[in-house]
């Protein structure tokens, strides 16, 4: 009842991570999400887990021999004291500092080091007392110099009925192996093979013995004090006693269990890679761990994934297996990207490309095409059209592959970067295409990527009444897949179809619960684009003190991420709210012109020209107006339809010519986003774009017109809230003759 309490709402990931838990807590069951999702979950349970123990009594947690824990295992740690600061809990994690100089610089900021140097004289003599050897601890302490690891076994060595002070500790635990009879070294020899810790079952399998005759000899062994029993498992009792075992056990021995070993413990792929490359079977090495790494991810272990990929090309490599390198390669640049470590990605996916073409892999080298066109290009800040030529050559080896499920996920992809380079005639295309080949295919998860290249077109053309279609089959379908992060995208883009009602609330809502998802994934560095829109919804119901510190968080959340696109929009949206605020041009004049030099890097339209048309606003610059025009204008788009969600960049850059008297020019660019606005039944774009459009005819002395314009512009906004616009329009009516 206990381990059930303390378990509570988190059962199935508790399972999930101790299977031995999962009976006594009922049998219960765990659907898996993403990468990053379950790597957060297993952390937060455990930290639940701890403060839940420490809140019922103080709780003492001892990790010993850290020196040999993963990387997942010290982030773990790393999160657990960060997250569980309030409890009644004393954390205490031993390692050996020559071994573990990683582990201390990853925990060095969570706990406090206590060095434990050389025992003194009165610690040695209090130990030898202990064990009955006081008149000896002169001696100990003479032939160790007080090193613990030396005091200790020189003390069971004495104890054990060794004469005297050994003259190393070499000779003491080989002394120690030879009294408990060859037998008991046969066996210890074979066990130092497989590890620090073995079961009888293994040395069994190694020794050719029956499995009882094997665990009879591992009980007898205890009273040696060479094993000690480590839950279902013995290990040797100290790290010095395997190492001397395995250094002294004949070569050609050692092969042979090695050799065996790696069948034996088939089902423990990292462990037979290791065995094998004691024997230099580079190929099975590789392989491996490969497999070792694949379980790495499924583990949600994305630093291990990374530590054993490395092994397993180097592996590759001795073995001269181009394809198997290949394979490596790309498998590589998928957890790199997770790591955030986009230039290493990209480096394993063009290696990967090109040794997958010396193989003749078609569909590996497709793969390591389409990683290519992803968001590791993109993050690198590498122009879009480059993206476009990988992915146009991954479509093409698709298709002479028939493979319909890799086509619909390149179509998705050019349909997402022909969005962000405003080709909405194009993505909308794509997208259409993605979906026809992912029914073709059969395949749902073909289906959710596809859907999702449709669903990103018409979100930012503002296509809300298909957009609402799309989103009613593909958010079941990722819910049931586990796709976190497709699923973030969807429910955040939901938000536009309550964001062109005016129903701030439930755009507001939907955007959260994307930012929820997010938190959940991992990358942080996606963050800043949610609160960015948060900021957003907030400016547009005149909440300008919130739609500045959603403006701040959203630069801080996107940091040093590299993301050309997230820090060209980051950038933007705070300044447009600041620009209406009216009192900080100096920062937006600054913010966006950093926008531009983050947008550069990669050329993409959809982001460059928000930053473009605020600044030719706010500067008065014809020549950055001009700029700013040129692009707009060559947006392409359906018949009937615009850039609904850029309605800021339409609004700027029409505001930027009437404050230089060119009504013609202004209503040439507000009238088709204001048509497909009226069309859409675009609350926010038929407000703003109204108010100029009411401006433009006040100008043109078209007093009926500019009535007309900014009474419904007027009505729109006080009627959903849109406090900042609504006072915009009373004072433009009340200038109206």
């Amino acid at each position: 009842a206990t381990l059930r309490d303390v378990a509570e709402g988190r059962a199935g990931p508790l399972a999930m991570l101790f299977p031995q838990l999962g009976p006594l807590l009922g049998g219960v069951q765990h659907d898996r999400g993403t990468v990053e999702s379950e790597r957060r979950l297993a952390f937060e349970t455990v930290a639940a887990l701890v403060r839940r123990l420490a809140a019922r009594q103080p709780l003492l947690l001892v990790l010993d021999d850290v020196q040999h824990a993963g990387l997942a295992t010290v982030e773990v740690l790393h999160y657990l004291t960060r997250h569980t600061r309030e409890g009644r809990l004393l954390v205490v994690a031993a390692l050996r500092s020559d071994e573990g100089a990683e582990t201390l610089r990853r925990l060095a900021d969570v706990g406090q080091r206590l060095d434990l140097g050389p025992l003194d004289e009165d610690a040695v003599r209090r130990l030898a007392e202990r064990a009955g050897l006081a008149e000896q601890a002169g001696h100990i302490m003479a032939g160790t110099r007080g090193h613990p690891l030396f005091v200790v076994e020189t003390i069971r060595a004495l104890e054990a009925g060794e004469a005297g002070i050994p003259q190393t500790l070499r000779d003491a635990i080989l002394h120690r192996v030879g009294r408990a009879g060859d037998k008991a070294e046969i066996l210890l020899r074979a066990a130092a093979v497989l590890g620090a810790s073995f079961e009888p079952a293994q040395v069994a399998g190694l020794l050719q013995l029956p499995v009882p005759e094997a665990a009879r000899r591992c009980e007898l062994l205890l009273d040696s004090r060479l094993v000690v029993v480590a839950g279902r498992s013995y290990e040797f009792s100290h790290d010095l006693v395997h190492e001397v075992l395995y250094a002294t056990t004949p070569e050609p021995t050692r092969l042979s269990y090695h050799r065996a070993a790696a069948d034996l413990l088939a089902d423990r792929p990292e462990a037979v890679a290791a065995h094998a490359a004691m024997i230099e079977d580079w190929p099975r090495a590789a392989r491996s761990w490969l497999l070792a790494a694949e379980h790495a991810v499924d583990r949600y272990a994305p630093a291990d994934a990374e530590r054993l990929l490395s092994r397993a090309l180097s592996a590759a490599e001795l073995a001269s297996d181009v394809e198997l390198r290949a394979r490596i390669h790309v498998v590589r640049a998928r957890v790199l990207e997770v790591l955030a470590a986009y230039r290493d990605a990209e480096r394993d996916l063009w290696a990967g490309a090109r040794l997958a073409r010396d193989a003749g892999d078609a569909r590996l080298e497709m793969r390591a095409l389409r990683g290519l066109g992803g968001d590791v290009t993109v993050a690198l800040g590498r122009p879009i059209s480059e993206c476009v030529g990988l992915l146009d050559d991954a479509l093409r080896i698709a298709g002479s592959l028939a493979d319909r499920a890799a086509e619909a996920d390149v179509l998705a992809r050019l349909a997402v970067l022909a969005c962000n380079q405003l080709r909405f005639d194009e993505s909308i295309d794509f997208g259409e295409r993605a979906v026809a080949a992912a029914e073709a295919a059969g395949d749902d998860l073909a289906m959710s990527v596809a859907l999702d290249g449709l669903k990103t077109s018409l979100a930012y053309l503002g296509d809300t009444e298909r957009l609402a279609g799309v989103v009613a089959t593909l958010e079941p379908l990722l819910r049931r897949t586990g796709d976190l992060f497709l699923l973030q995208w969807t429910v955040f883009e939901s938000s536009f179809i309550p964001f062109g009602r005016g129903d701030w609330r439930r755009a507001d809502e939907l955007i959260q619960e994307a930012l929820e998802l997010n938190l959940r994934s991992g990358r942080a560095g996606y963050e800043g684009w949610f609160h960015a829109h948060l900021g957003w919804v907030a400016r547009l119901e005149g909440r300008h003190a919130e739609a500045i510190e959603h403006g701040r968080r959203a630069l801080v959340r996107i940091g040093d991420h590299p993301h050309s696109w997230w820090n060209t929009f980051g950038r933007a949206m705070l300044a447009s709210t600041l620009a209406e605020v009216g009192d900080a041009q100096d920062e937006v004049i600054e913010l966006l012109e950093d926008g531009l030099r983050f947008a550069d890097r990669g050329g993409t339209p959809a982001y460059r020209l928000r930053c473009l048309a605020l600044l030719a606003h706010v500067t008065g610059s014809q020549e950055l107006l001009a700029e700013a025009d040129a692009a707009l204008a060559a947006v392409s788009a359906p018949l009937g339809y615009a850039w609904l969600h850029g309605i800021d960049v339409y609004v700027a850059i029409a505001s930027a010519h009437l404050d230089h008297g060119s009504v013609e020019a202004a209503e040439q660019v507000i009238a088709p986003v204001l048509a497909a606005a009226r069309a859409s039944g675009s609350v926010p774009a038929m407000a703003q774009a109204g108010l100029v459009d009411a401006r433009a005819a006040s100008l043109r002395a078209d007093t009926e017109r500019a009535r007309a314009a900014v009474d419904e512009a007027q009505e729109l906004a006080t009627r959903h809230g849109m406090r900042h616009v609504a006072a915009r329009a009373g004072a433009l009516r009340a200038g109206l003759t």
